[in-house]
């Protein structure tokens, strides 16, 4: 005797009457056996993500304090420099004010002179 099982194949009835019940068993053990092995996996990816997400929060959190100091150590080389350029541009502009005055003396000396000269040589 035969009948069909289902998946068009023909089966006989009384030497494999339990087959297509062990073969959808055998399917389900098989797909539940990958649903929990796609899940432990899952579960080890996912430690696994969170271990390196863990160490990147510790390499990043070393890494900040050291940066921090550095910067605040460029900030203040940076004020000493620009203190140091403002004192520099104040000094300059302070020479500059005494060279134009003392530019401006010799030309009052050198008119000075220039007119009594003349006035020595008038006829």
């Amino acid at each position: 005797m035969s009948h069909d099982p289902g998946d068009g194949s023909m089966v006989r009835g009384s030497d494999h009457e339990d087959m297509p019940l062990q073969a959808g068993e055998d399917v389900l053990v098989a797909q539940e056996t990958m649903t929990t092995t796609m899940s432990v996996q899952r579960s080890i990816g996912d430690h696994d993500a969170r271990r390196q997400i863990d160490q990147l929060a510790q390499t990043a959190a070393a890494a900040h304090q050291p940066t921090a100091q550095q910067i605040s150590r460029v900030q203040q080389h940076q004020d000493v420099i620009a203190l140091k350029t403002s004192e520099y541009l104040q000094q300059q502009h302070e020479r500059q004010l005494e060279l134009q005055e003392q530019q401006e003396q010799i030309r009052r000396q050198m008119t000075g002179k220039g007119c009594k000269l003349m006035s020595t040589y008038a006829f």
